[in-house]
């Protein structure tokens, strides 16, 4: 069983009694306030100045990206897509939140997948990075090369 899904089940205990109160208004995965006011669900901190915060789409749970054991690159992926928490996060392909035991995450988006609906028979060891978002070709960047010095034809007599 992948390292990360264990994480994330552990992970999953601290923000289990969150608040069934939802907002009205859209809510980002990532925020930054400069209020303070807000408190992170896992340790109960209020937020500081200029802290950024991670929010489920789906419900009230809000932490630390630290709280989540998120890296800053992961924080910064999950500020790109409407980012769930644990308790409500559903497979990425097929969007169903069944069959937990076979969702897996990715170690650079924190995207879930089952393993069936990505073409694996069992959660790979270790470190894991989706195809579907991080390694397919269309969201690879280039680096492009500089040309060539060119060649010339004209020799000098």
């Amino acid at each position: 069983m992948s390292g990360v899904l264990l994480r994330k089940k552990e992970l999953r205990k601290s923000h289990s009694g969150a608040s069934s109160v939802r907002s009205s208004t859209q809510r980002t995965a990532v925020r930054t306030v400069a209020t303070g006011q807000i408190k992170c669900s896992s340790c109960g901190e209020a937020q500081k100045v200029g802290e950024t915060f991670i929010r489920c789409v789906s419900c009230p749970m809000q932490a630390h990206a630290s709280c989540l054991e998120m890296s800053d690159e992961m924080a910064a992926c999950v500020a790109t897509y409407p980012w769930q928490c644990i308790e409500c996060k559903r497979c990425s392909v097929c969007s169903l939140g069944d069959q937990e035991e076979s969702i897996i995450f990715c170690d650079k988006c924190d995207r879930g997948f089952h393993t069936h609906c990505i073409g694996l028979s069992e959660a790979p060891q270790g470190t894991w990075v989706c195809q579907h978002y991080c390694n397919h070709p269309d969201n690879l960047t280039v680096t492009p090369r500089r040309p060539a010095p060119r060649k010339t034809s004209v020799v000098a007599i």
